[in-house]
């Protein structure tokens, strides 16, 4: 679909949105929603924990789709395995910075008494703290002082005793600046939770997409009684019998004896069974070669002549009317005898030849160009 009619930014927004909406799937398969993050520090904004791992991993994203490729697709396989592991890393990493300087203080009203949730529960509000080694110095000497007179105090007994103007205030124990980088710390390494996170899910699933369409292929097509598509196929047969797939000229070479059948001359003579059958019988050999072309050009070229002998099997077909061609072809275009006895006696009309001729014209431009079918081949 050609979305450039929509206007000059139509594909931009449409791939903005599709890498947009990766992430936001990524994330909730990876991690689960952020807010079940957030809490566990100081209820920082998700929107603002996600928002710097959101533009680098859309960035990354990008960077993946237009340079992976069949020969270096280990390398981001690698990547997924290492985001893997500082995911593993950080989150280990965040929870020991959660309980050491983060700890949940009840909430409690004017007079006193604790607040409760709509199911009667205390609330609760999580909030940052320093360590003992770096609180001010006449906090500190309180808390000595009030152990010597309670012994075994912990430091949130002593914060919900101590403060000038209310209690479990940390800035009365800690400085500020202190206190600021603690939770700044804590919301940076949930931005990496979620970058590394969602790009160890994102590499791990493209690289096995790029894995499963870097498998070498195989091609073993049996005799169907013709000899030209016979020798054809043999050919391609022993083209990808080798270790890896053959070059990409090679394929299009074998397949070019293909074209020079009569099926193919501008005025077809003969049995009209017999062309549809080659017709049928090329379309599918070259719907077995597109995983071998590698170049983009060559392999829209193959299927684009895929679509137009489908289209001239239709137009054939108009010979036989009430026939099942599809079926014909579906259970003998493995062997041509096969198909050409089950049409029997079935009766043969003159058909329009105007949109076949359309359609083989544009067949040997598209392939000329790619294969050792004579551009003026429709034209003899």
């Amino acid at each position: 679909m050609d979305l450039s009619r929509y206007g000059p930014f139509a594909n931009v927004v449409t791939l903005a949105s599709a890498l947009l909406a990766t992430f936001s799937v990524l994330l909730l398969k990876a991690l689960g929603t952020v807010k079940r993050w957030s809490w566990l520090a100081t209820g920082s904004p998700p929107f603002m924990i996600t928002a710097a791992a959101r533009a680098l991993a859309v960035a990354l994203m990008a960077v993946t789709y237009v340079t992976i490729s069949r020969s270096n697709y280990p390398w981001f396989g690698a990547a997924a395995i290492l985001s893997g592991v500082f995911t593993f890393v950080l989150i280990a990493r965040f929870d020991r910075m959660r309980e050491r300087h983060v700890v949940q203080v009840p909430l409690v009203g004017k007079d006193g008494a604790p607040l409760l949730d709509r199911r009667q529960h205390p609330l609760q509000q999580n909030i940052v703290i320093g360590l003992e080694s770096n609180m001010r110095s006449e906090a500190a000497a309180a808390l000595a002082e009030a152990r010597k007179a309670k012994g075994g105090l912990s430091l949130r007994g002593f914060m919900s005793g101590y403060g000038a103007q209310h209690v479990n205030d940390p800035e009365a124990i800690w400085d500020s600046g202190l206190l600021a980088n603690t939770r700044s710390n804590l919301t940076i390494a949930l931005m990496c939770i979620v970058l590394f996170g969602v790009m160890a899910v994102f590499w791990s699933a493209f690289t096995i997409e790029a894995a499963s369409r870097s498998k070498h292929t195989v091609l073993k097509f049996q005799d169907t009684g013709d000899a030209g598509i016979d020798a054809v196929q043999q050919s391609l047969n022993q083209l990808t019998s080798g270790p890896s797939d053959p070059p990409d000229q090679s394929v299009l070479d074998a397949i070019a004896p293909l074209f020079t059948r009569a099926a193919f001359f501008p005025y077809p003579t003969g049995d009209p069974r017999r062309q549809l059958y080659v017709i049928c019988r090329v379309r599918i050999i070259l719907e077995d070669i597109v995983p071998l072309i590698k170049d983009k050009d060559k392999s829209e070229r193959v299927q684009e002549a895929i679509k137009l002998l489908g289209g001239m099997q239709v137009d054939v077909s108009q010979a036989f009317p009430g026939f099942d061609v599809t079926g014909n072809i579906h259970d003998h275009v493995g062997n041509e005898d096969a198909f050409l006895d089950a049409f029997n006696n079935t009766k043969v009309v003159v058909w329009d030849k105007t949109e076949f001729f359309n359609r083989l014209d544009r067949l040997v431009k598209v392939l000329s160009p790619i294969t050792k079918i004579p551009a003026d081949f429709a034209d003899r």
